[in-house]
């Protein structure tokens, strides 16, 4: 993984052969791109059901959601969330992909789902 300035511009997720992996949350400046590749490697990963994304970015959202929802498709997802930082009105983008996917996969709120440290450990 490369950050750069707080923005995503490489990220690999390597593994030999399949990796059980039930929950992932990327939280970066998403780049259509940059996440489309990141999908493709994302390929040999089993057992996924919760898949959170909080995109930091407020730039290229429609081709960011499209790439989300391609994804989505070939997945067997249980929860799927999807927050846009400091924005708390839901886009006609936004609206669009919970439609779209809403027979596919649920759709839940990205901070009811977030798993924080103190949620495995007990502490604050």
């Amino acid at each position: 993984m490369e950050l750069f300035n707080n923005n995503l511009r490489y990220l690999i997720l390597e593994s030999k052969g399949k990796l059980d992996l039930e929950y992932l949350d990327l939280y970066f400046d998403l780049d259509p791109i940059n996440l489309t590749h990141f999908f493709e490697n994302c390929k040999h990963i089993n057992n996924l059901k919760k898949l959170l994304i909080c995109n930091s970015s407020k730039i290229n959202l429609k081709a960011t959601l499209y790439v989300i929802k391609e994804f989505v498709k070939g997945k067997n997802l249980e929860y799927l969330t999807y927050a846009i930082t400091n924005q708390f009105v839901l886009s006609n983008n936004l609206k669009n992909l919970i439609k779209e996917t809403e027979n596919i996969v649920k759709m839940k709120m990205y901070d009811d789902l977030i798993i924080r440290p103190s949620d495995i450990d007990g502490l604050v």
